[in-house]
């Protein structure tokens, strides 16, 4: 554990498609449910919502919800088991004020962009900068995302 309290767990869950973060987990290694939203580990984000049902919408110490983990990350199917769980498609980071449409814009998954505006989702929601989703989309070069946005009244 660093200084500041970050463990490697903590650290490798930015890099979600290296092997890195579980195998950590595998060797014992602990974490916290945003750690495993993140790394898209639906069992384990399910017990934990079991055990706290409240955990569905709140904030972690640096201002994420499950939900908004599970979207930075482009975990689909976390995303469809946090929705099923009552998440909240509106809460914003509390940082940036993104929202999970934004994070899903991001990464120009044009399938959990639908997903999450069929959810209500607000497609022209507007981030601490000032952008929408659409903004995101079209500057990541997300075409299909993008088309997902128009169709549903997005602007920039």
């Amino acid at each position: 554990m660093s200084d500041a309290g970050i463990t490697p767990v903590d650290f490798a869950q930015y890099y979600p498609n290296s092997a890195i973060p579980r195998l950590l987990l595998d060797n014992g290694a602990e974490a916290d449910p945003f750690v495993y939203s993140s790394l898209g580990m639906v069992g384990r984000v399910r017990e934990a919502l079991i055990a706290d049902p409240e955990l569905t919408n709140k904030y972690s110490e640096t201002g994420d919800t499950l939900l908004l983990r599970a979207c930075a990350t482009d975990r689909l199917a976390m995303v469809k088991c946090l929705v099923s769980s009552g998440a909240d498609v509106g809460l914003a980071s509390k940082e940036n004020r993104y929202t999970s449409l934004h994070r899903a814009a991001m990464h120009g998954n044009g399938e959990l962009v639908r997903l999450l505006l069929e959810e209500g989702a607000g497609v022209n929601a507007r981030c601490a900068e000032g952008y929408t989703a659409l903004y995101y989309a079209k500057g990541n070069v997300h075409e299909g995302a993008a088309i997902v946005l128009r169709e549903n009244g997005g602007t920039e």
